[in-house]
């Protein structure tokens, strides 16, 4: 079966526009929101593991983790019902599963020290970041190939400040991402 000129053309436009009623529905919804609260309790939470002792800072960490976990419930209720395409729901769930296997693939690796957690799940989230960026925009992919290879740069070559360098590095990733995407994808 040969397709005609015009028909193949035709077939993009249709594959850019629902790409572009994806981003537009991630936009519009909680994701960019998420992402800049997670950014700002990544750059907090790694902030207080450099400065603070372990004891302290898995405290902050704890309760920064519940606060945002609360409030990332509130945003999607509230912010996520503005803008949804059928099937939406099913990222909510992927992700919900994502985490799961996240605590049982560090459960199973226990016992790690606090430095081997918070790069694992850095490296997890940017995982996420490759995967979404794939299916949505490379530039997503190749920030969480980009933070993925200085986290390991930072966790291997650089420990005595490796908090600081995920503050900004993580934190500041997440949180301009979230930026990115209520500017740019609209």
């Amino acid at each position: 079966m040969e397709i005609s000129r015009e028909e193949a053309i035709q077939s993009l436009q249709e594959i850019r526009e629902v790409r572009s009623r994806i981003r537009t529905s991630i936009a519009t919804g909680s994701t960019p929101f998420h992402m800049i609260l997670w950014g700002a309790i990544w750059f907090f939470g790694y902030l207080a593991s450099h400065f603070l002792d372990a004891e302290t800072s898995g405290q902050i960490w704890t309760v920064l983790a519940i606060g945002g976990s609360i409030a990332s419930g509130v945003m999607g209720y509230r912010l996520g019902s503005r803008y949804r395409l059928p099937g939406s729901h099913r990222i909510w769930q992927i992700w919900i599963f994502f985490m799961l296997y996240v605590v049982l693939w560090i459960w199973v690796a226990w016992p790690l020290e606090m430095e081997q957690i918070s790069m694992l799940i850095a490296l997890y989230a940017m995982f996420a970041y490759v995967l979404m960026g794939l299916w949505l925009e490379r530039i997503i992919t190749w920030i969480g190939l980009l933070v993925s290879g200085l986290g390991l740069i930072g966790y291997f070559l650089l420990p005595d400040v490796y908090y600081l360098w995920m503050a900004f590095l993580g934190g500041g990733t997440m949180f301009g991402s979230g930026i990115y995407i209520l500017k740019r994808w609209k």
